[in-house]
């Protein structure tokens, strides 16, 4: 079972490509907040980018 899961993320981390952008959110109640980070595990944005709980709030976000 281990040995299985160790494999799937093996398989996960394999397919990160120099073209790969990861967008990491934190989800809260009322406000989430998103960085981009890149392949290398180098965050690229300056400080995380705040956006409300809502509709609204998803389409205002730049990502």
């Amino acid at each position: 079972m281990k040995s299985s899961l160790i494999k799937s993320q093996n398989q996960r981390v394999e397919r990160i490509s120099t073209s790969t952008l990861v967008i990491g959110i934190d989800i809260a109640k009322e406000k989430h907040a998103a960085q981009a980070i890149n392949f290398r595990g180098i965050v690229l944005t300056k400080r995380p980018i705040l956006f409300s709980n809502d509709f609204a709030g998803f389409e205002q976000t730049p990502i």
